[in-house]
């Protein structure tokens, strides 16, 4: 969740909508970007949506958490 009060950063527009049925007005993009949710998009869709929307030599930064169990190698 993103929360912006009185805040003005130029170049950068807020768009709250479910990715699958967004509809952009943008020619394309030079970057998509997504912290822990892309996981939550069928592959089907979002992939295909994402490359369609990124301009020739476009980029994606997508990243998530990976929890890994903790060992206690005394146990072992």
């Amino acid at each position: 969740m993103l929360l912006v009060k009185n805040l003005y950063i130029p170049n950068i527009k807020v768009i709250n909508s479910p990715f699958e049925v967004w509809q952009s007005d943008n020619t394309g993009y030079d970057l998509a970007i997504s912290a822990t949710a892309f996981h939550f998009i069928q592959p089907q869709i979002g992939y295909r949506k994402v490359f369609d929307l990124l301009r020739n030599r476009g980029s994606i930064a997508f990243f998530w958490t990976e929890h890994v169990p903790l060992f206690d190698t005394r146990s072992l």
